[in-house]
């Protein structure tokens, strides 16, 4: 298995079997340029930060993007399809700059959305979502958006945590986003999907609401307020 480590660029078209790996915490390792098939392995770890910008990775073929321990995988205006999204202990994925799109992608780690106006879009059948997700985790007075553009299942045993007043889980016109019977959707700030809960929407955070607008929802499980959190409507919604 061959193995490219360090800290620098990697620019040229890539189809990797074997292990990317920045594992320099004071160069990142940048992939950029032409697109890149991951069917293997590529992470940061040591400490190091690898940066995906404005790059299309396939990971179609059971690919894995990770951090490990104390490290961090950058996302900024890139297209990840397919493949897992992973960290561990306190390493982190983190999108920050432009607008990242994840097309049929599982989520197994910690996934942070910092708050500068900027989106996550979500393509595909959904997001499988194993792990948390943190929308707008440096409380930014910026807005930070998890955003369905089609119909798709939130799934998995997984939290999605909107986290201040201007953190958003929300779909385009028309799409329906349908949270799975395990999945749990917390916190504060906007839910504007239109939404089929199956699962947990829990309005936790007594530092402010988690308001249900914009398109209707349809409530199969449990929409609560908890740990004295309160929970606002302003849109249609029904019981089932």
């Amino acid at each position: 298995t061959h193995t490219i480590e360090g800290g620098g660029t990697i620019s040229a078209a890539l189809d990797n079997e074997g292990a990317i790996v920045a594992d320099n915490p004071d160069y990142e390792l940048i992939l950029d340029g032409r697109a890149k098939t991951n069917r293997a392995q590529m992470f940061a770890t040591g400490g190091a930060t690898m940066r995906v910008r404005d790059v299309e990775i396939d990971q179609t073929g059971g690919g894995l993007l990770g951090a490990e321990e104390g490290s961090r995988v950058v996302l900024e205006d890139a297209l990840i399809v397919g493949g897992t999204l992973d960290s561990e202990g306190t390493g982190y994925v983190q999108h920050r700059e432009g607008n990242t799109t994840l097309r049929g992608v599982t989520n197994d780690g910690l996934l942070l959305l910092f708050g500068y106006n900027r989106y996550i879009l979500v393509e595909g059948d959904g997001l499988h979502n194993n792990g948390e997700i943190v929308v707008n985790y440096d409380h930014s007075g910026y807005f930070a958006s998890l955003d369905f553009t089609e119909d798709g299942v939130l799934d998995g045993p997984g939290v999605v945590r909107l986290d201040a007043a201007n953190a958003y889980l929300e779909s385009e016109p028309d799409v329906v986003v349908t949270q799975a019977a395990a999945h749990t959707v917390e916190g504060r700030g906007h839910l504007r999907a239109g939404l089929v809960n199956h699962g947990l929407v829990d309005a936790n955070d007594p530092a402010g609401e988690l308001t249900a607008e914009t398109y209707a929802k349809a409530n199969h499980a449990v929409m609560r307020a908890s740990g004295g959190g309160t929970r606002g409507s302003a849109c249609p919604s029904r019981s089932a």
